[in-house]
């Protein structure tokens, strides 16, 4: 998806949302760009188009900050190297993060990185988890996930909730 071609963008986003209408019975809430690229243009498109929500692939995120309504994530279930994360860290700009994520002692370890950021929640923050399943399938990361939701799962003090309802 390319905002340099707003005509295709909108077409393609358009299709997204009346295809996942049409699936689902009722209007989907929340975009996810793929690749997670995207900029102002494109968020516009996908607010004009019918949805409410976007998201994006931005990591290691546990604030609730619903930016104009644009939501970024914690955590993707897939095993990133420390590298990566300190790219990703150093390409949005977000150097506190990346202090804490180089002396964690949780090194790159999904399970230890949940550990660690669930740590650093309080009220109104969102730990968001998400990954692709073809991912999960095909690095055999099922145990590692079924982990995870053990260690989040029967939290009195977490309110597990869908994408759609940090809108409100």
């Amino acid at each position: 998806m390319n905002s340099n071609n707003q005509a295709q963008a909108c077409d393609e986003i358009r299709g997204s949302f009346n295809w996942l209408k049409d699936l689902l019975g009722y209007d989907s809430v929340c975009f996810c760009f793929p690749g997670g690229k995207h900029d102002k243009k494109l968020i516009h498109k996908v607010f004009e188009n019918g949805f409410q929500l976007a998201r994006t692939t931005e990591l290691l995120y546990v604030q609730h900050t619903l930016k104009a309504n644009v939501m970024r994530t914690t955590l993707q279930v897939y095993n990133h190297s420390a590298l990566t994360y300190t790219k990703h860290l150093l390409k949005h700009k977000r150097l506190v993060t990346l202090i804490r994520f180089l002396t964690s002692n949780s090194s790159y370890d999904i399970l230890s990185l949940t550990e660690n950021f669930l740590k650093k929640t309080n009220d109104g923050a969102c730990f968001h988890l998400w990954g692709h399943s073809w991912e999960i399938e095909e690095y055999n990361l099922w145990k590692k996930l079924e982990d995870i939701f053990r260690f989040i799962s029967g939290n009195a003090e977490f309110k597990y909730v869908q994408n759609k309802e940090l809108l409100t």
